[in-house]
């Protein structure tokens, strides 16, 4: 049989145990349902003004734009299911990861993490955003993009 498992931050836990009335600004991580596609590299020995550079800044704007688009329908269902049942107030919406920061009752979190979609679930603070922000870098750089193309919308 394999194990469960863990969705929920230990600090966070430790919090829900404390501070359980408390609401508080986590992430939630859901599964993911988007391939996302390749995005074009820059020429590294020319500036980002050079043509080549600036047709792949476009077409990456253009991908990015495209997967906020294809995301939208899927975060409006998604909101109102967190506001509804787990009293969840969306704060940011993310593109690079099927992702959104929220406020939320910390009583709520178990249920939360008991749903299918929803891989792991941790506190915010802005050190872990920053660390957010620098795991999405590494996995774009891993989808063969720029660091300077990575926008958070």
């Amino acid at each position: 049989m394999k194990k469960r498992r863990e969705k929920i931050h230990p600090t966070l836990k430790k919090w829900i145990k404390e501070r359980g009335s408390n609401k508080k600004e986590l992430i939630i991580n859901f599964v993911e349902y988007l391939n996302l596609p390749r995005f074009p590299e820059l020429v590294t020995d020319e500036s980002r003004r050079s043509t080549k550079n600036k047709k792949s800044l476009k077409e990456a704007d253009a991908l990015v734009k495209e997967i906020v688009k294809t995301r939208d329908s899927y975060y409006r269902r998604v909101t109102q299911e967190l506001e509804a049942k787990y009293g969840c107030k969306v704060l940011e919406r993310f593109w690079i990861i099927n992702g959104v920061l929220v406020e939320m009752p910390l009583r709520n979190v178990s249920k939360l993490a008991e749903r299918d979609d929803v891989i792991y679930i941790l506190n915010h603070v802005s050190l872990e955003r920053n660390h957010l922000q620098i795991r999405i870098q590494i996995m774009m750089s891993k989808l063969s993009t720029s660091f300077d193309m990575i926008r958070l919308h």
